[in-house]
């Protein structure tokens, strides 16, 4: 239950966060439908306490779990698209390293900087980072921290060696992916760490859309609407700039407590919640809260989203539709007889299925505002974690910034908060 004082404190705070708060985490990769850090960072601070762990089963982009690592917790999150996993994990690894080493993480930075152009035909090296060595050291930290380590997730990750070309070639202009195949092989070729290329594949990743030619929206490039012309990009410049971004976010980030780093830090996990199978990546611990927003019922179709990253990663057009046949509310099925419905059953029962990863006993789920027509989520998913036992003890309403969102023109402009304990 939530005291007095406590809800209290909850009512009043603006959830619109109409301001940025200095110190929040703040991604490097794009995705849709993420929420601001003030919103985890809230209910982490409210609900636990540092070492224990905060638990997203909806991972996406990695907002909570950044956010949980910064508040000096354990970060558990879970996705069922390898986009969302890969832009999370080397952020994340370089939340931990910046909060043990954080001379390293200026280094690798800086590395990775001057591998994008080489002033010379030889690969530069730094010193007090020789990239053969300290690579190879940052796989040994991220491996003692972070489950899966960073060889056991990139073998989840990719699918295989090859990059689907053809299919990138209808969305980037050929001089520009040509440079970009470029660049990318020859960083994968200069250090045998396999955080390395977790990294550039991340990076690459979050460029991608950048580089496309279809400027419009991520929706576009979702539906399958081909640019018109094909613009040469400059990807030198584009991989510049979002490495200076990210170093600025990293450096502006301030850890609200001491972070001893001890043991494993993070678990990630690629699950879909439609299966009665249990995660197989996760902490011996429970979690001491939940923090998700799940997916909106045909809403955003976020694995369609990412397909320019999905072909990248080696993922045929037909995987990609298999993902997206198990993604909960994907907006592809809304052509379906009842696909709200549907939504509303899977979300309820992945509910029951996410609750069994929680200790304490708190369960927070950001949810389409009732005026959306999608008020038989809140029902059903309240309904079901009642009849387990759970109650919905705190509710809120909040407003989108639109200024915010990765899609302007989105339908959902509200949201409703609802908080869940264990009876």
């Amino acid at each position: 239950m939530i005291n007095n004082k406590l809800r209290r404190q909850l009512e009043v705070i603006d959830w619109d966060f109409p301001a940025s708060k200095s110190g929040e985490t703040k991604l490097s990769h794009w995705y849709p439908g993420s929420f601001p850090s003030q919103l985890p960072a809230t209910f982490i601070q409210a609900f636990s306490s540092p070492g224990e762990i905060i638990f997203d089963p909806y991972g996406g982009a990695g907002t909570t779990a950044s956010e949980a690592l910064r508040l000096g917790r354990k970060a558990f999150i879970v996705d069922i698209n390898p986009v969302g996993i890969l832009a999370n994990y080397p952020f994340c690894a370089l939340l931990l390293l910046k909060s043990k080493h954080p001379g390293k993480l200026n280094l690798f930075l800086e590395y990775i900087n001057n591998l994008i152009s080489p002033k010379s035909g030889d690969l530069l090296d730094f010193d007090g980072f020789h990239h053969d060595a300290n690579i190879a050291e940052l796989d040994v930290f991220f491996g003692n921290h972070m489950r899966p380590t960073p060889n056991e997730l990139l073998r989840k990750i990719r699918k295989g060696k090859d990059i689907l070309i053809l299919e990138l070639k209808k969305w980037i202009e050929s001089e520009t992916l040509e440079h970009l195949l470029e660049i990318y092989e020859r960083i994968l070729r200069s250090g045998e760490g396999t955080f390395l290329q977790l990294f550039l594949e991340s990076m690459v990743s979050a460029n991608l859309r950048a580089i496309c030619s279809q400027n419009k929206s991520w929706g576009h490039i979702a539906d399958n609407v081909y640019p018109k012309q094909f613009i040469k990009k400059d990807v030198v410049a584009q991989f510049k700039r979002w490495i200076k971004t990210l170093n600025n976010n990293l450096k502006k980030i301030k850890f609200e407590e001491k972070n001893i780093i001890n043991g494993i830090h993070y678990w990630a996990d690629l699950h879909n919640w439609n299966s009665i199978e249990k995660v197989k990546v996760k902490p011996q611990k429970g979690a001491a809260i939940i923090i998700t927003s799940p997916p909106y019922g045909d809403a955003i179709d976020y694995i369609f989203a990412q397909k320019l990253s999905l072909y990248f990663l080696g993922y045929t057009h037909d995987d990609i539709i298999s993902l997206c046949e198990q993604e909960i509310g994907a907006r592809r099925k809304r052509f379906k007889a009842a696909s709200r419905q549907l939504w509303a059953t899977q979300m309820r029962d992945a509910a029951i299925r996410q609750a069994e990863y929680v200790r304490k006993g708190v369960f927070v789920s950001i949810l389409p505002h009732r005026n959306h027509g999608r008020e038989i989520g809140i029902n059903e998913m309240t309904q079901g974690l009642k009849n387990h036992g759970w109650e919905n003890v705190f509710e809120i309403d909040r407003s989108i910034n639109q200024k915010k969102t990765r899609q302007s023109w989105t339908s959902i402009k509200q949201e409703t908060i609802c908080v869940f304990t264990k009876k």
